[in-house]
């Protein structure tokens, strides 16, 4: 039996010139993670697992080498990345870093333009000071229902769907439903709908977290989590969540690539702090703060 399986990748595609010189340009090819489908048991990129948190991207320009490069970096890095292709230095507002260092050796910078290669080189002498991160930072805070934030807690009543904060389409708390009461979708400002029992995610799926390549940590390799249950919106805006732990998740990507153990109790307590450690100062951090 032939299974079609539909996956939703939006792709970014941007052409940025180097200092307004139409002659020289880089093209830049960038996906969200698609949708789980049949993965983990789950359809949505919510969760920390590799397939859900890597993002593709290919990228070409003057200076770059062809072939794969495994630059540790995140979301945040872009708008940097753009700004020294222009000769601009990263705002110190901006949590991110330019990673045209990890991308163009120093033997090529004479293949650029005079502006980027001056911010390039700026950026590469900073390393001395500020060396590239060995550590991906996550962080999300559940779309499931009911938001453990809303006032009330969002109390629903049989047959009528009350919108909330967090709440998902297709969520519901009313025991008297099966799943596959919804056969379309649906949105929640329609009060008469029927939904299934399952919410998108749930209130437990709020994390912050680290992918970990540090050699001076145990393996060297590793995806560290922390979960906490109830964050309210105060903590939120605040970062003063995370306080009281109600599951951690660690997994040794050395022995265990696809993340199927959870070792986080069997592991030394010293590789655990070390790690909790380091999430610490991401999770605060701001702008040029921000490792």
């Amino acid at each position: 039996m032939a299974v079609l399986v539909f996956v939703f990748v939006f792709v970014y595609f941007m052409f940025v010139c180097f200092a307004c010189d139409f002659a020289v340009a880089v093209a830049y090819f960038a996906t969200t993670a698609d949708y789980m489908l049949i993965t983990c048991t789950a359809t949505i990129t919510h969760c920390r697992y590799d397939h859900a948190t890597r993002i593709p991207m290919v990228v070409r320009g003057p200076g770059i080498a062809p072939g794969p490069n495994a630059v540790l970096g995140t979301n945040v890095d872009y708008a940097p990345t753009w700004l020294a292709m222009a000769g601009i230095p990263t705002p110190a507002t901006m949590d991110g870093r330019s990673f045209l260092t990890q991308l163009i050796p120093a033997s090529a910078e004479a293949e650029l333009p005079a502006s980027t290669r001056a911010q390039l080189q700026a950026d590469r002498a900073a390393l001395a000071v500020k060396p590239w991160r060995t550590e991906q930072f996550h962080q999300y805070y559940n779309q499931g229902g009911p938001s453990p934030w809303h006032p009330g807690n969002c109390p629903q009543t049989p047959n009528s769907f009350r919108p909330c904060e967090g709440w998902a389409p297709g969520s519901s708390s009313n025991p008297e439903q099966a799943p596959g009461d919804l056969s379309q979708p649906r949105f929640p400002y329609d009060q008469h709908l029927k939904a299934t029992i399952r919410p998108l995610d749930d209130y437990s799926n709020t994390y912050i977290g680290l992918h970990s390549l540090d050699p001076s940590i145990g393996s060297g390799h590793y995806k560290y989590g922390e979960f906490q249950y109830a964050c309210s919106a105060e903590q939120i805006l605040s970062r003063d969540c995370f306080s009281a732990i109600d599951m951690y998740q660690l997994f040794d990507l050395a022995t265990d690539p696809y993340e199927l153990r959870n070792v986080y109790n069997s592991t030394p307590q010293a590789i655990k702090d070390a790690l909790s450690s380091k999430l610490r100062v991401y999770y605060p951090c701001a702008g040029a703060s921000c490792p």
